[in-house]
């Protein structure tokens, strides 16, 4: 998962590592559809983070958030209440444009 420090994409990377050991047999291991975990490390694709921890439980790994510790330069968040106050904004943000895309775009495709 060094390819995620060097700036590539999580579904990137993972497409790498789950096509080298061969789809069929990854889904399988991971208990999910060929096509579906296709779709899933698809860019254009936006996986859900239950999918995510799924295709990355055979490496040992899960993705979560957990507080900044208080580093030099670094932001130090004091309270779950002060993380919430932050991320709303941007998860706002990030629904709304992404349903609202989904509702133009997919009443235009039907």
């Amino acid at each position: 998962m060094a390819a995620i420090e060097d700036g590539i994409p999580l579904q990137h990377a993972l497409g790498k590592a789950v096509r080298a050991s061969g789809v069929k047999e990854f889904a399988a291991k991971i208990g999910m559809e060929s096509p579906n975990l296709l779709r899933a490390i698809n860019p254009r694709h936006n996986p859900t983070q239950a999918t995510i921890n799924r295709i990355l439980s055979p490496f040992g790994l899960r993705l979560s958030l957990a507080p900044i510790k208080k580093q030099s330069g670094v932001v130090q968040l004091d309270s779950d209440r002060e993380i919430t106050s932050r991320l709303k904004p941007l998860l706002f943000s990030y629904y709304t444009r992404h349903y609202t895309r989904r509702a133009v775009f997919g009443a235009q495709q039907r």
